[in-house]
């Protein structure tokens, strides 16, 4: 899904970085960060996630990309411009994978660079230690630089190439609503709406996918987040469905309320309309300039107006990219700027005893002027058989 182009230009960013920092060889080893820079993406497998990839970038202009032997087919068309890979089953040697399976081939496609390496760039709060003893043998005196925070920093502003991946992702949760929303009624339980959306979009996607969220109803609804319990739905619950999915590497999270029954009742319509009213008021602020911290205030202070604001208990929204929850926050205590190419949600949500949980939650890209929605499907409350 990634591009080449889009990763050149990131890859140009850590090399600046690199400049900066006078740093000569800088090695990703995060899964999601090694597809930013390289296109390269782990489809979800089970125990074959337990395998290493890393991605590394020389200051002079070299990139190096090692993989597993079974994932050489993934690498074919990958941004490096070396793919070295490593035996990770053979019924002569091991069928288990380990770090120290990877390590050596690592080692030998370094050496065969003659990099001149003063300084390392590694993301330490990903970095395993045999990965920095490794580098650390390799390079003897090399100083160590953290860079998580500075390729944190460069993932916030999305390329176009991102934006396309967030935007179909966003489509496809639209998708599993439609499903939901003919799946529900009274008499199935909650866990049958998850197999139901579940089978739908793994056929739509045609492999393996992550499918995860809250499916909540009834009295479930009131604590905010969850997934299925074997929960029975009755007629006049409301039903919170929030979605997180990843199939092109960046994730979608968007919610959307249902009603089972013949449609919601007088308060839960209330609570319906000010969680909309104040995604609207929150869309006002989605400028670049804006304070998380205010855009939160503005949510929150809908909520205020009515004196529901103690049905409030979360955020306002998040930032969306590699991670579900990215800079930048929409909360009481955040710094973060919105800045053009953010990509971010806005979730607003009151939970009551005895009413009901709802919750709306959009996506948008941020730009000169103002937000554009990348959840382009209805808002409006769904309930059984409309």
């Amino acid at each position: 899904m990634l591009t080449k182009e889009g990763c050149r230009r990131r890859v140009g960013r850590l090399r600046d970085w690199c400049h900066s920092q006078d740093v000569d060889l800088a090695v990703i080893s995060h899964d999601r960060e090694i597809y930013y820079f390289s296109s390269f993406l782990r489809k979800p497998f089970g125990w074959l996630t337990t395998r290493l990839a890393i991605w590394a970038c020389a200051a002079g202009g070299e990139t190096l990309l090692l993989c597993s032997e079974s994932e050489r087919r993934t690498a074919a068309d990958v941004l490096a411009d070396h793919v070295v890979t490593y035996k990770d089953y053979s019924i002569e040697g091991t069928t288990q994978t380990f770090l120290e399976h990877a390590l050596p081939a690592l080692r030998e496609a370094l050496q065969r660079l003659r990099l001149p390496v003063r300084r390392i760039a590694l993301e330490k709060r990903y970095a395993q230690v045999a990965l920095q003893e490794a580098l650390a043998a390799l390079y003897p005196g090399a100083q160590f630089v953290d860079a998580a925070e500075p390729v944190l920093g460069m993932r916030k502003r999305k390329d176009p190439d991102e934006v396309v991946a967030l935007r179909k992702t966003a489509g496809l949760s639209g998708f599993c609503y439609m499903t939901a929303g003919d799946a529900i009624e009274p008499g199935r339980k909650d866990i049958d709406i998850y197999a139901a959306c579940y089978e739908a979009y793994v056929r739509k996607m045609g492999e393996y996918v992550t499918f995860a969220g809250d499916y909540l109803a009834g009295e479930d609804t009131v604590k905010v987040t969850g997934g299925p319990s074997g929960r029975l739905l009755e007629p006049g619950q409301t039903m919170i469905l929030d979605l997180w999915i990843d199939p092109y590497g960046y994730w979608a999270d968007n919610a959307r309320t249902f009603i089972v029954g013949p449609r919601p009742s007088r308060d839960q319509e209330r609570l319906y309309d000010l969680a909309i009213t104040a995604i609207q008021h929150g869309e006002k602020c989605l400028v670049p300039g804006a304070r998380g911290s205010g855009i939160y205030d503005e949510v929150r202070g809908v909520f205020d107006r009515e004196g529901m604001a103690a049905h409030f208990p979360g955020h306002a929204g998040h930032g969306l990219g590699l991670s579900p929850h990215e800079a930048p926050l929409f909360i009481p205590g955040s710094t973060d700027v919105v800045e053009e190419g953010d990509v971010v949600t806005l979730e607003p949500g009151l939970y009551v005893p005895g009413i009901g949980g709802v919750r709306c939650e959009d996506n948008y890209v941020i730009t000169a002027g103002g937000p554009k929605r990348l959840t382009d499907f209805e808002r409006k409350i769904r309930w059984y058989k409309e």
